[in-house]
């Protein structure tokens, strides 16, 4: 199959690895960071993509339901394939449901640190941030960051913690294994928004 992705670039590493035996062709698209600050930003950005692609069999937004609490997204002749995931983290997470109870253990002060990124990624207010997790790598081989991560807390007065990541929804994307309920497909012309559910996203006919 030929596919187009659209990933934040903090996954880059990630999809750098999993493509490397990928039996489709993928075309891959890193949203700028600047873009995933304001959901209004990121819908525009995501919506300009879609508009973009014409010749695949399918667009894979990795970003989740990020950036469409407020706005439903429509497709054009191509599917969508969406992970039901809240955002990255939640996909290298490898599921919502483990990125939930982080979030509710820590009250959604928590901060992140992915390998091979020089950023720490912050879902929530910087000033209420108590607590930086550092998603680490068992899968890909990516190079271990997590002594600069424990520096990066330190340097910001938050307590540290380390969390195993899994790749495996993520890598179930780009080898077209969509059938499984934490994977949404839908049709060309269909549309799609946030559930406000478990579900995190659903579709309609337009």
């Amino acid at each position: 199959m030929k596919l187009s992705l659209l990933a934040c670039s903090p996954l880059q590493p990630y999809l750098s690895r999993l493509l490397d035996n990928c039996p489709n062709q993928v075309d891959v698209t890193y949203l700028p960071q600047e873009k995933l600050c304001a959901q209004e930003q990121l819908f525009t950005a995501i919506k300009e993509y879609i508009d973009g692609v014409r010749d695949s069999d399918g667009i894979i937004l990795t970003t989740g339901v990020c950036g469409m609490e407020t706005f439903a997204l429509q497709a054009g002749e191509v599917p969508l394939i969406i992970p039901r995931v809240h955002n990255c983290i939640s996909l290298i997470l490898g599921n919502a449901d483990h990125y939930r109870a982080m979030f509710e253990k820590y009250s959604g002060n928590l901060a992140w640190y992915l390998p091979s990124y020089p950023e720490i990624l912050f879902c929530g207010a910087k000033e209420d941030c108590q607590c930086l997790a550092y998603l680490a790598d068992t899968q890909l081989n990516i190079p271990d960051s997590s002594l600069s991560a424990r520096v990066a807390a330190a340097a910001k007065q938050l307590d540290f913690i380390q969390v195993e990541s899994d790749s495996s929804l993520l890598a179930r994307l780009v080898y077209g294994k969509w059938c499984s309920d934490d994977i949404l497909v839908t049709p060309p012309h269909g549309a799609v928004t946030a559930s406000f559910d478990r579900r995190l996203i659903t579709h309609f006919d337009l």
